[in-house]
């Protein structure tokens, strides 16, 4: 199950709810997705030129 996206506004504890049937916390999710890009960026140093920040 995919999360609301980014420009939706929700509540913290609407944020917390729904994750709470998945297998990691809303912190976790996050953590993972930064880091899965920092990987990606450095595996491609062409890519991090571009200026994509997430």
């Amino acid at each position: 199950m995919a999360p609301p996206s980014t420009g939706d506004q929700i509540s913290i504890s609407y944020l917390h709810h729904f994750f709470e049937h998945e297998e990691e916390t809303v912190a976790a999710s996050i953590r993972h997705q930064r880091l899965d890009h920092a990987r990606r960026d450095l595996a491609d140093p062409a890519a991090s030129l571009q200026g994509s920040v997430s």
